[in-house]
């Protein structure tokens, strides 16, 4: 066995692909990143010329010349070489702990969740859209019927006309919601590279001729992802999340993609938890709850890992 960094992207999506990878984990999640600005490696365990374990590790920086690994939803598979190799490059870039949402690795320390660690996946094969319907809550079938009765269309794009409706529609919901959103540069580097790659379409819902609601779109593999989505202070009774998501859900079955994943919920049904309004929302669809490890760290330089830690909790 050795450990190599892959430079296809054929054989690493393979990869991905065969083990119900995330796309947090795809060869074009690393290329946005590399967009963005942050440094990517594909690292792989290989035998006999096939990879066993891997992981997309995406460099982040820190104060002070330092740097450290993140494998969101990563990595896919884990093996002891997937961490000497990890190692091997820590002192020479300068990183100081690796982060990570997917594996076993000893010596792991539990730290507040990146990702989401609940999510709602609803199934679609095998299934009618009258028998879709039928799974979801009564309010959320009304719904859906009354944003079409008050005449929302949804249109489905690639266009930075519709991200720059989606970015102030982003702003409205963060002031609202009390929630941070990335850069307006992030969302642009998003569609320059995922979108001409694919993997990503914008939907928005429109009412009178104006754009109200829209949602971030991920296609990768078997699943349709929602990832992020924005609405109007206006316009909230014609009901066009509800629409925009149904759209985005018959979409997705017609092009043959056999799941739908919502992309995070509250843990559970308090009321209280800020979660709490988007995850009624998102139940109303139906769906099956899926559990994820949640994010770790693995020091690889115990003194700086420290001394990040008490700066941060100082910070905190």
């Amino acid at each position: 066995m050795k450990t190599k960094q892959i430079q296809n992207k054929e054989e690493w999506n393979d990869f991905v692909k065969k083990n119900n990878g995330s796309f947090l984990q795809s060869w074009e999640w690393g290329q946005f990143q590399y967009a963005y600005g942050r440094e990517a490696k594909y690292l792989a365990v290989e035998d006999n010329g096939h990879i066993i374990a891997g992981g997309l590790l995406i460099k982040y920086s820190l104060p002070a010349w330092r740097n450290y690994y993140f494998s969101p939803y990563g990595p896919i598979k884990y093996h002891e070489l997937l961490l000497d190799a990890v190692r091997d490059v820590a002192d020479k870039e300068k990183i100081i702990f690796w982060r990570y949402e997917k594996a076993d690795i000893a010596g792991g320390m539990k730290v507040n969740n990146v990702h989401p660690q609940y999510s709602l996946v609803l199934e679609l094969k095998d299934k009618k859209p009258d028998e879709l319907l039928a799974n979801m809550k009564p309010k959320t079938r009304y719904n859906i019927h009354l944003a079409e009765k008050k005449g929302v269309k949804i249109k489905v794009s690639t266009d930075f006309s519709d991200l720059n409706a989606f970015y102030l529609l982003s702003q409205q919901t963060a002031k609202r919601q009390k929630i941070s959103i990335h850069p307006e540069s992030y969302y642009q580097t998003m569609l320059h590279s995922l979108g001409q790659a694919g993997l990503l379409k914008i939907y928005a819902a429109e009412y009178q001729g104006k754009i109200i609601a829209a949602n971030l779109m991920i296609l990768f593999h078997d699943t349709v992802t929602y990832l992020h989505g924005a609405t109007s202070n206006e316009h909230r009774e014609v009901m066009a999340p509800h629409l925009l998501q149904w759209q985005a859900i018959l979409d997705a079955k017609n092009a043959g993609y056999q799941y739908y994943d919502f992309f995070g919920i509250a843990e559970n049904d308090d009321p209280e938890h800020p979660w709490a309004g988007i995850t009624r929302f998102k139940k109303g669809f139906s769906g099956t709850v899926k559990k994820y490890p949640g994010t770790y760290e693995i020091p690889l330089n115990n003194l700086w890992y420290n001394a990040y830690k008490t700066v941060k909790k100082i910070k905190t």
